[in-house]
């Protein structure tokens, strides 16, 4: 796996080729209901001149219970002061005092095959039009992106780990999307 121009870049996934790959595989991330305009977010990665997005999921509780890498899933997190953390932020209490703040996770066993046209680059950058709810959005996003950065050679080598495995062995482990499935899906969409 690569990334595009040596860089991370953040996309968001149009709705109706998400429903049509959810169609092929009901681990890609769509719902029917409530989810229309709910931005997809992930990285994008090249691996054999095709594209992917390996998709953000919010932080959950339960993800308090994972170590970085867990089934295919990397947390995303900062290191914060306990006083700074909510009652509805998602934290853990390290050993040298401080907060592990889990922001998201990156779900690499459910990166998904792209179609030119499918997909936006994310702006994440603020303007002064942005609402107060889209300053917090993007700050987040930015603590996201700066986090992928940092960590972007082990993104690169997990994803393609995962990739090839499931191509050598043809299983698809549990919650893990049907990559080879899905790229045949993606070539038959029409835009």
């Amino acid at each position: 796996m690569k990334l595009k121009d040596n860089k991370i870049i953040l996309v968001n996934i149009n709705q109706n080729y998400l429903k049509f790959l959810s169609g092929y595989d009901n681990e890609v991330y769509f719902k029917e209901t409530n989810y229309e305009n709910k931005p997809y977010l992930g990285v994008l990665v090249t691996f054999n001149n095709d594209e992917y997005a390996i998709p953000f999921s919010s932080a959950k509780q339960k993800y308090k219970y994972f170590s970085d890498f867990c089934d295919g899933k990397m947390l995303i997190y900062e290191n914060a002061a306990p006083s700074r953390m909510s009652k509805k932020d998602v934290w853990i209490l390290q050993s040298d005092g401080k907060a592990k703040h889990i922001l998201a996770i990156l779900n690499i066993g459910k990166m998904i095959p792209l179609k030119n046209g499918c997909c936006t680059i994310v702006n994440i950058n603020h303007s002064s039009i942005d609402s107060v709810r889209e300053r917090k959005y993007k700050d987040l996003l930015n603590k996201e992106f700066q986090f992928c950065v940092r960590h972007k050679e082990e993104i690169l080598n997990r994803s393609e780990e995962i990739y090839i495995e499931q191509l050598k062995t043809k299983v698809v482990k549990f919650s893990y999307c049907d990559f080879k499935k899905l790229e045949m899906a993606r070539d038959s969409y029409k835009i």
